[in-house]
């Protein structure tokens, strides 16, 4: 219910035409301190990987899965606008519900037998600057980056590995970069959309098999979300 209203509020002034600044000066648009809602698609990705071989990327064949959800959640910032350029922090976090399932029986010989294990993608922090450029008196178009922590909870079906696996749920550092465009409705209402592409750290797995290869988990998550926000 939540997720229907806020699309029906964003549709609902996404039907209002943008009004630019009397003087056709942008300067004040994009400045001040803002909240924001968003939701929208977020695909979590998992890839089992030989850290000793192929430089870090050597990938086994067949051995990531990927699952695509809803996320939802906020951000609060601060902005300047410089006429013509916009700076500014940032700090949100946002909600899914993806999850991913991997089976260690049948990634690689050299793994030991392990149990499927689904992991799912519950919580996600983040913090970092963005930097645009005014397009229109209107509108911005910005790229962003910076610092990410990602909650990561784990079911398996029987058992618990032997391995250094995350029990339960254990907390990822990371780091995203995305970018989007923002229309200034009113001089306090917004609406955006925005991409964020998140890597969080690797999980190292100890392997008993094969002293020659050193396997570990990669956690990353693509996001495309609507938002609505008020700068004050």
């Amino acid at each position: 219910m939540k997720l229907k209203l806020l699309f029906a509020a964003t549709v609902a002034f996404a039907a209002f035409p943008a009004q630019a600044q009397d003087n056709g000066d942008s300067r004040g648009t994009f400045t001040g301190p803002r909240i924001q809602v968003q939701a929208g698609w977020d695909r979590a990705g998992i890839n089992l990987r030989d850290e000793r071989n192929f430089g870090g990327r050597g990938d086994f064949p067949g051995t990531a899965d990927q699952d695509n959800e809803i996320s939802y959640g906020g951000e609060v910032g601060f902005d300047f606008d410089l006429g013509g350029f916009v700076v500014g922090a940032y700090a949100g976090a946002d909600f899914s519900s993806a999850a991913e399932g991997f089976d260690f029986t049948t990634a690689t010989p050299t793994a030991p037998s392990v149990p499927r294990v689904t992991l799912e993608a519950t919580r996600n922090m983040y913090a970092g600057a963005r930097i645009g450029v005014v397009a229109a008196p209107n509108i911005m178009i910005y790229g962003k980056g910076g610092f990410s922590r990602g909650r990561l909870e784990d079911q398996r079906n029987n058992g618990t590995p032997t391995l250094n696996y995350p029990t339960n749920q254990d907390n990822f550092d990371g780091y995203h970069f995305g970018g989007g465009v923002e229309l200034a409705v009113t001089e306090m209402v917004y609406l955006r959309a925005d991409y964020m592409h998140t890597r969080y750290d690797d999980l190292v797995l100890p392997t008993q098999t094969n002293a020659a290869q050193q396997l570990a988990l990669h956690f990353n998550r693509n996001q495309v979300t609507a938002a609505i926000g008020i700068r004050f």
